[in-house]
């Protein structure tokens, strides 16, 4: 969310096209043109919300025709990464169903675009970036326990689907999640945790 440089771009006043545009046209920019101060910003939680689960819900009719897969790779390793988007999960300003409804909509991210096209390596590296860099405020996915089981049903629901990607994708996040969860302090937490993980049948 760039939190120690300056907020320069209001994406509260752009339209979903024009979001798009920011997240995945980039022709002249390096790879890493997220990390650069220029594209410091500021969104409404309500707003990255909506426009992230229209944009889970329809990613291949959105984008294929629109972006390069570079690009394309690029804004998906945005959105999941340090200065991204996901920590508007964890603003309980935002009602819970409608965070619970965008979660839901990662899966079709993975079966109607990563499990179909080449685009790089954002696919299956998604769930660890999530889990590495959704933080706001004081809060993690492991410290919100609602958020964090409706991203291990849709994890659990992405492996399932007919693809090596979100099979691998899958398998890579609970390996982290569970590398994640050893570490925690909170008993109760990190048991429920390690429960969950077996009772998936997931093997990382």
């Amino acid at each position: 969310m760039f939190s120690e440089v300056k907020l320069t771009i209001n994406l509260s006043s752009y339209s979903f096209e024009e979001w798009l545009d920011f997240i995945f046209y980039h022709p002249n920019d390096s790879s890493e043109w997220h990390f650069e101060d220029k594209w410091a910003y500021k969104c409404d939680s309500h707003l990255l919300i909506d426009y992230m689960t229209k944009l889970f819900m329809s990613s291949d009719k959105l984008l294929i025709k629109e972006y390069t897969p570079e690009d394309i790779d690029q804004g998906f390793w945005f959105i999941t990464g340090t200065n991204g988007f996901m920590w508007a999960l964890l603003d309980d300003d935002v009602q819970f169903e409608i965070r619970k409804r965008c979660i839901d909509s990662i899966k079709y991210l993975f079966s109607d675009l990563f499990s179909k096209y080449e685009i790089g390596t954002s696919g299956y590296m998604w769930w660890d970036s999530v889990f590495s860099y959704c933080t706001f405020k004081n809060k993690s996915i492991f410290s919100e326990l609602e958020i964090f089981k409706a991203i291990f049903q849709t994890i659990k629901e992405i492996f399932v689907q007919n693809s090596e990607v979100s099979k691998k994708s899958s398998e890579h996040g609970i390996k982290h999640i569970l590398n994640i969860a050893k570490s925690l302090d909170n008993k109760i937490v990190k048991n429920l945790i390690l429960k969950e993980i077996e009772r998936s049948g997931i093997k990382p």
